[in-house]
């Protein structure tokens, strides 16, 4: 039967070692990779918040047309700042004009910790924020009325009015609010009297 060799080639001869070889370890610790966990808190933590007076921060008009563009540039933020809850309520009211901050932080629910109930709040008070504005007949008429005293010389001047009227026009429309020949009567009402002949 063969026997095992009792030396390493190159080496020392193992039956005369005084005790079993151990291969060296190495002392310096093994770096662990990130986790994801690990990679998020780390992102949040570099990430802060713009300041108010920088071209970065989200900007509101006060108007319900901007809104929602406003709140999905802050949530996009707070989202990398990792912030959540009042601290998330305290920081959008930050970033608006004096009279709408007064007017978010009178709001009962400014003062919890309920983000998404504050927001809805919010959205009472701005009709159409989302886009889908509740037309009526009559901004249909004040429309006319507004261009009706602006002069209108040129094809962008004209294009500019039915733009706009159209706007209006077409949810009355589909909601039978208003009938075509009505709206055909307004729209021109809209044009002054100068450009009518041409048109």
């Amino acid at each position: 039967m063969p026997h095992a060799p009792n030396s390493i080639p190159g080496g020392k001869i193992l039956s005369n070692l005084p005790f079993a070889y151990v291969p060296p370890t190495s002392t310096k610790p093994i770096a662990s990779a990130p986790t994801i966990a690990q990679d998020s808190i780390m992102s949040t933590m570099l990430y802060e918040m713009p300041f108010r007076s920088t071209d970065c921060t989200p900007k509101f008009d006060r108007t319900s047309d901007t809104l929602a563009e406003f709140i999905d540039a802050y949530e996009e933020c707070t989202d990398r700042a990792g912030l959540q809850g009042l601290d998330k309520i305290k920081g959008i009211i930050k970033y608006l004009e004096r009279e709408d901050r007064e007017l978010w932080a009178g709001l009962p629910e400014a003062q919890t910790s309920d983000y998404d109930a504050f927001m809805k709040e919010v959205k009472v008070m701005y009709l159409g924020w989302d886009g889908k504005r509740q037309y009526v007949p009559a901004d249909l008429q004040a429309l006319a009325c507004e261009y009706a005293q602006k002069p209108m010389f040129s094809g962008q001047e004209l294009s500019a009015y039915l733009c706009a009227f159209r706007k209006i026009m077409q949810p009355l429309l589909n909601k039978d609010c208003i009938g075509k020949a009505e709206c055909d009567r307004i729209f021109m009402e809209g044009i002054p009297s100068e450009a009518q002949a041409p048109i």
